[in-house]
């Protein structure tokens, strides 16, 4: 769901934002450099939708540490520490997301959860494209209306 979308929606920022950075290329460059730092490529760069799907490297601040006990026949207590999506990532206090249950890295490198085709590096790119021009236009109008001096809403009427 929406959730699926968002992770989706981080890694490609962040290889869109790394892509920027470096030299120009054509967009078909740009396109393959896009798929390689999603999906990874062999030994060079590690898959980065693996590593958000696991909780590992730069996307651990993603996640928290939960403890989830459990009691068995004689009553004994065991104990496991899972890795759970942030409440405010999720938006859903009432379900938890962890690591490599619930969000898989095989099913946010397809298409759609059902079918078998995995996102293209032109899909990719074209989403991260569309999600730097939402976030332009959040911080523009985050800027009308918010102080950031003062971290407070501004008053209707003022600029």
């Amino acid at each position: 769901g929406p959730v699926r979308n968002e992770l989706s929606m981080c890694v490609a920022l962040r290889g869109y934002d790394r892509l920027k950075q470096g030299s120009s290329h054509t967009v078909r460059r740009q396109c393959e450099s896009m798929q390689d730092y999603y999906y990874g490529k062999e030994l060079h760069q590690p898959s980065q939708i693996n590593m958000l799907a696991s909780g590992i490297s730069h996307y651990v601040d993603s996640y928290t540490m939960i403890q989830l006990q459990a009691v068995t026949k004689n009553d004994s207590i065991s104990s496991t520490s899972k890795l759970s999506l942030r409440d405010d990532i999720t938006l859903d206090v009432r379900y938890k997301y962890h690591a490599e249950e619930k969000i898989n890295y095989k099913d946010l490198e397809k298409k759609n959860r059902t079918g078998g085709g995995l996102i293209t590096g032109r899909n990719i790119l074209d989403m991260a494209k569309r999600g730097a021009i939402s976030f332009r236009k959040a911080i523009s109008f985050a800027q009308v209306k918010w102080d950031l001096k003062e971290n407070s809403p501004k008053e209707s009427g003022t600029n």
